[in-house]
């Protein structure tokens, strides 16, 4: 992240002047706009990630590698439809894992157990303070989803125990001088920032704040150092083309049950989050299959 800190920062306060004088109707709107585009898109190229990291990729193993990819969409769809407060709690965890990950990669300077342990407080911690600044909107989007109420105390020790986690973990790194103070610092502005913004924006506009400009952005633009080696625009209009399929079905789905559900549009929200969930789950397996270049 470190490449991309003075655009995420610029793009984090613009949002934050949108969550001041816009509506929550626009915050939304463009949120959605965010969401369906780069926060789509970043996960789009997961097969061609595969295909960079095994050059001389057999057709079989591609197939199996596919199969298993559609077999995690489709058993986390099942997941939600038998048991949605168990699906929800493993999208949040591994979600929380990714986001760290992606987040903490270029802080931590040696990956072991507390390193993992990191990225997940950090990404939990985030969610935290999504769930605990906006904790009606999460609770009826937690209802209409698992049918279960969730009341604020939950959302409240969340945040606290997430927060005391990383702190633990931040002071372990310390003494192993795995990370350094100034880094401590930073990363703890940061998290003030989002914290700042998360409590002023709708809870749609939080989420894609930072999926798209603290995560996706990031995430792309190194995929696209991964695949060609490069940061040049042939490179990216190549990512694009490369990816427009995946997104394209994506897109095409979301629409059909932006129709169907057009009636009651308090459904959509859950049923977009959901649908993020079944293609997180498999982005984060192919990512951890990668590399250390990535």
């Amino acid at each position: 992240m470190t490449d991309y800190k003075s655009f995420i920062i610029v793009a984090t306060f613009f949002s934050l002047w949108i969550a001041v004088f816009f509506s929550y109707e626009v915050e939304n709107f463009l949120a959605y706009i965010l969401i369906l585009s780069f926060g789509i898109i970043h996960g789009s190229n997961d097969l061609k990630l595969v295909e960079r990291k095994y050059v001389n990729l057999k057709k079989s193993f591609f197939i199996k590698i596919l199969s298993i990819y559609v077999l995690f969409v489709l058993g986390t769809s099942v997941i939600f439809y038998f048991f949605p407060m168990i699906a929800l709690t493993l999208f949040v965890l591994f979600s929380g894992y990714h986001f760290g990950e992606e987040h903490l990669s270029n802080t931590i300077k040696r990956i072991n157990v507390v390193a993992s342990f990191t990225y997940l407080f950090h990404g939990l911690l985030l969610f935290s303070i999504i769930f605990y600044t906006n904790y009606s909107s999460v609770s009826t989007i937690i209802k209409e989803i698992t049918d279960i109420d969730i009341p604020y105390i939950f959302f409240r020790n969340f945040f606290y125990i997430s927060l005391s986690l990383i702190v633990i973990s931040f002071l372990l790194h310390l003494k192993t001088k795995t990370v350094t103070l100034l880094k401590v610092i930073e990363e703890s502005f940061y998290l003030l920032i989002l914290y700042v913004i998360f409590r002023t924006a709708s809870l749609i506009w939080s989420f894609a704040i930072y999926f798209v400009f603290w995560h996706s952005i990031p995430s792309l633009i190194r995929q696209v150092n991964y695949l060609y080696g490069n940061y040049k625009l042939s490179s990216f209009r190549e990512y694009l083309r490369s990816s427009f399929v995946y997104w394209l079905i994506s897109i095409i789905g979301l629409g059909v049950i932006y129709f169907l559900f057009s009636k009651n549009q308090t459904y959509f929200t859950p049923i977009l989050f959901i649908l993020l969930a079944c293609i997180t789950f498999p982005h984060v397996w192919i990512i951890s299959r990668l590399d250390k270049d990535y």
